[in-house]
């Protein structure tokens, strides 16, 4: 896996604001995402491969999970 690489993938595909980075030791750490709304959005437009699409779960909360560039799944939830 290519740190640098999904780093830019967190935050040039999916939105997420990069808050912290030690290239030596390859430490990161991705910070909030901007919103359900604008994930969905740049989902769509960058061609994201949707795993489950949006849904209303057994706890009232809206998901929908993604796979990223390195084949991790990932759950975004919003509660109404």
């Amino acid at each position: 896996m290519n740190v640098n690489k999904t780093i830019d993938y967190y935050v040039e595909i999916l939105g997420f604001e990069f808050s912290m980075g030690v290239d030596d030791k390859n430490v990161t750490k991705i910070g909030q995402y901007k919103g359900m709304h604008l994930v969905r959005t740049i989902v769509k437009e960058n061609d994201v491969e949707i795993v489950k699409p949006i849904h209303k779960s057994f706890y009232g909360a809206y998901e929908f999970a993604i796979r990223d560039l390195n084949g991790y799944v990932l759950y975004f939830a919003q509660q109404q």
